[in-house]
């Protein structure tokens, strides 16, 4: 929440993440953001990332963990329906009327 209570809303360039994805970096995808809870890795290709006429694309063939056989089974039942990504910003700005 903003300052007077409204919401607050982040707009991402869909081309934002060329940059990292072509730079090869390794990006993991973590369960709740959690470093201890990793569940695939671009380091082995169990995770692969690209942007499309969407924005960032991405598929994850979940490692066969604890925390990955139980992120899975909460994602194809249902349970969980979104995610988030986090992300360092390089360049913002900012419009406070909306």
């Amino acid at each position: 929440m903003s300052a007077d209570g409204s919401p607050f809303r982040e707009t991402i360039n869909p081309n934002a993440f060329e940059a990292a994805i072509a730079s090869g970096d390794v990006i993991d995808f973590y369960a709740e953001h959690n470093p201890d809870k990793l569940l695939a890795t671009t380091s082995n290709g169990s995770l692969v990332l690209r942007v499309d006429d969407q924005g960032l694309y991405m598929e994850a063939q979940m490692l066969d963990t604890n925390d990955g056989r139980d992120t899975y089974e909460l994602i194809k039942t249902g349970v969980i329906t979104s995610m988030s990504f986090g992300f360092i910003v390089l360049e913002d700005s900012w419009d406070m009327d909306g």
